[in-house]
């Protein structure tokens, strides 16, 4: 591929736009000479070019140099059902390789489990004759006349799009290539092959890409084109890594971009944390629907064990955990009477209730706006929705109606009561995700910083910080658009792998320095008009001999035995043991390649300890009391300014909630620290 030839990479000094189409907002960052301009807007999810361009309207600018954005297009595409018609290709005897799986009951308890039935039909999967050994020696040539009964097939069930996946094609990429160019010569527009996608084992997880892949890429491909006519100059696409593809690209491995929002968040709060001096860092995103949180110890922690719905996602992302918690989350109560919160989200359309755009059921925003957290005055969005508590009251009240134990008290206390109920049921999965992105993976939340951002995660993140016993909050400068923030920052990334099962204390280094030196051909092919600022770095995935999955580590493309040692330490940390004398594998060996882009120069800010007046007070609820807080304006806040708890701090499209014994101060970066007054940091 050499798509990238055709796109400059980001340079400083250009006028650049950042963008995150999420599902209930669509975020724009405008960076002109060190300037930065910020737009929320509400999503349009049937739409989201339209958002774009409605968010674009607000900005005073004709030109712009290069448009970074992060979508969940294709996401949503494989979610909702709505890509295209898809058939798969494979070798003969494994049609059926998508529909059995690997035999896993997502629900062990159930009676009858449900499994989510895969994009590509059964009858629409096709066995063709060839085969190679696991050597990747040609045991089969592939059958012209067969491959031709199956593409005449293909015409008659009017499949628009086609997955290539045969057995061990890692080792022999050759059949899928001759199976893709006969396929394109039938007219068939878009093709994927797992060679290219995925050239790794596993056949089913690999299978699984690839058709995800095929499935979305028509409809990656006009959204992209559509993107492209309403914005000026460079268009480039955040994919899961956290770099970013050009247009053409995204358009040929649009499954790469799956966790495109979340990831360009991630880079975006790991580098102003850094900005402030925090080098491990967990990253809080809570937006309108889902709230994303990941760990970062001291660099992006990456894996290829992605699902969506149940379908393997086997390209390489930054290891973010999602859960159905947001502002627009919908409360209420499940078929045995119990209160739940999520993960159905009332999104843009029709919204919380007190956006007054025809919501009726109370959500996480409707619960904070009811406790006095959001204040009235608030903007949302461009400013145009006001924000209505008597709708949020109606909301909260319906919910508590339904609610036999509540009967008997007063209104005044039940809507407080569910209220605060709902907060602490999102907050209580936003937790068990922030644990098991840390505690469950051997790693002590308390050592620390929480980077909070999104429009919602600076209202919940110090009561989450509290139960884990973190005593530092962070929230960034613009945390309401902080993804699209992010996405500026993203480098121009293309990883490279290749699947290899070589004994870790054999003769292998020869083989590995040859196959290092193939990736980075390619590599250099890939970004030929940008080579000389190509930054190369290896991963390699090891195991014990014997185990099922492995381990990712780092690499310098010399010694592999020095990441063999890398590979016991990660095993002792992860799983509390090591053993020397255990046999290693190597199972794959891994090239990211980057062209960085040259970061955004943070504008100096003179030091001062000057407050601005709080022009308000608000009456707010939080666990056991009601405490009339100071509200602040956070663009009266300069660098120095100290706040004691309580307070609320307000900003277009955020709302910063500082509880009763927590302390906050603006650093040189306008970033707010926040600090536990209870909690030793160690």
């Amino acid at each position: 591929m050499n798509s990238a030839n055709h796109q400059k990479s980001l340079q400083e000094g250009q006028v650049r736009l950042g963008i995150d189409v999420g599902g209930t907002f669509t975020d724009l960052v405008l960076v002109q000479d060190e300037l930065i301009s910020t737009m929320k807007v509400l999503s349009n999810p049937d739409n989201p070019r339209d958002s774009i361009k409605k968010g674009l309207r607000y900005f005073d600018i004709d030109d712009v140099d290069a448009t970074v954005h992060g979508t969940t297009v294709a996401t949503n595409a494989i979610l909702e059902r709505n890509g295209s018609r898809t058939a798969l290709i494979t070798t003969r005897g494994f049609r059926d390789v998508l529909h059995i799986g690997r035999q896993n009951r997502p629900d062990i308890y159930a009676v009858e489990p449900i499994k989510n039935a895969h994009v590509v039909h059964p009858e629409d999967c096709f066995g063709v004759e060839e085969r190679v050994d696991r050597l990747g020696k040609v045991v089969v040539q592939l059958n012209q006349s067969d491959l031709d009964s199956i593409i005449e097939k293909m015409t008659t069930n009017q499949v628009e799009t086609c997955a290539v996946s045969l057995l061990f094609s890692f080792l022999y990429p050759d059949h899928e290539q001759c199976i893709g160019a006969a396929l394109k010569k039938a007219g068939m527009k878009h093709v994927s092959l797992s060679s290219q996608i995925m050239p790794e084992f596993r056949e089913y997880e690999r299978t699984s890409t690839v058709a995800l892949n095929a499935y979305v890429a028509p409809v990656m491909a006009d959204y992209l084109a559509s993107v492209n006519e309403i914005s000026s100059g460079t268009l480039w696409t955040v994919q899961s890594n956290g770099g970013i593809l050009t247009t053409s690209e995204a358009m040929e491995e649009p499954v790469r971009t799956v966790l495109s929002g979340p990831a360009a968040g991630v880079v975006g709060a790991r580098h102003m944390g850094k900005l402030s001096g925090f080098k491990d860092v967990l990253t809080f995103d809570m937006g309108g629907t889902s709230t994303d949180v990941c760990l970062c110890p001291g660099r992006l922690v990456k894996t290829n064990e992605g699902t969506i719905e149940d379908m393997p996602v086997s390209v390489s992302m930054i290891d973010v955990h999602t859960v159905g918690s947001g502002g627009g989350s919908v409360a209420g109560l499940d078929e045995a009477g119990v209160m739940r919160v999520g993960p159905r989200s009332a999104g843009a359309v029709p919204g919380p209730a007190c956006y007054g755009l025809g919501g009726r059921e109370a959500t996480v925003t409707d619960a904070n706006v009811v406790l006095g957290r959001i204040p009235m005055v608030s903007r949302i969005g461009d400013g145009h929705v006001k924000l209505d508590y008597e709708r949020a009251a109606e909301a909260i009240d319906g919910l508590s109606d339904q609610i036999p134990e509540l009967a008997d008290i007063p209104n005044s206390r039940t809507r407080i009561m569910t209220a605060r109920a709902i907060i602490d049921l999102a907050n209580a999965q936003m937790e068990a995700a922030l644990r098991l992105i840390s505690v469950e993976r051997g790693y002590d939340p308390r050592k620390f910083t929480l980077v909070a951002f999104g429009g919602a995660g600076p209202l919940h993140v110090c009561e989450l910080a509290e139960r884990l016993r973190i005593s530092s909050v962070m929230v960034p400068k613009n945390p309401g658009v902080l993804s699209a923030f992010g996405a500026l920052f993203s480098d121009h990334t293309r990883e490279y792998s290749k699947t290899v099962m070589l004994p870790g204390e054999g003769p292998s280094e020869p083989f590995v320095l040859d196959l290092i030196e193939e990736l980075s051909n390619r590599a250099f092919a890939d970004f030929s008009s940008t080579r000389e600022a190509v930054v190369c770095n290896y991963e390699c995935d090891i195991r014990y001999k014997g185990q099922s999955f492995a381990i990712r580590v780092p690499f310098d493309g010399k010694d592999l035995f020095a990441a063999i040692d890398r590979f016991h330490l990660e095993h002792e940390r992860q799983y509390t043991f090591k053993d020397l004398a255990m046999k290693t594998e190597i199972v794959s060996i891994r090239l990211i390649a980057t062209v960085p882009t040259e970061l955004i120069v943070a504008e100096d800010h003179v030091a001062s300890k000057k407050l601005g007046a709080e022009s308000l007070f608000e009456l707010v609820a939080f666990a056991d009391q009601q405490i009339s807080t100071p509200v602040f304006n956070r663009a009266n806040l300069v660098v120095g300014s100290e706040i004691s708890g309580p307070a609320i701090i307000l900003e277009d499209g955020c709302t910063v909630l500082v509880p009763p014994n927590w302390n906050c101060v603006v650093d040189e970066h306008l970033a707010l620290l926040i600090r536990n007054r209870n909690l030793r940091s160690d």
